[in-house]
């Protein structure tokens, strides 16, 4: 009698995610949400980057989840841990946030 198979499928890596790619781009989005993730997403995210009182921990997926319904509509879309819309959303965020920690550093 032989053992039963497992169903788990094992979890792919973000490398396998990406096609191989090193890194997320706006090319692995869903076709036609680029320009609307760089023209609208990306600065609500710096809106609620400028609101938040430790802006450096970054979002949760909630929160990105959020922004994308916000632009693209409720439930359109899926956000997931590591994926592309969380991985894009959380850099563009933690850019901005490393920008106003510098900048707030410099004296007038």
């Amino acid at each position: 009698m032989s053992a039963p198979k497992s169903t788990v499928q094992p979890q792919r890596s973000k490398k396998d995610q990406r096609g191989g790619a090193k890194k997320w781009t706006l090319g692995h989005l869903p076709p036609g949400t680029a320009v609307q993730f760089t023209d609208l997403l990306v600065p609500l995210a710096r809106i609620k980057a400028g609101r938040f009182e430790r802006p450096w921990t970054g979002m949760h997926v909630e929160e990105v989840q959020e922004l994308v319904d916000a632009v693209y509509g409720a439930q359109t879309y899926l956000v997931r841990k590591d994926d592309v819309w969380c991985d894009l959303v959380c850099i563009t965020f933690v850019l901005f946030s490393n920008l106003y920690l510098v900048l707030d550093c410099i004296p007038t």
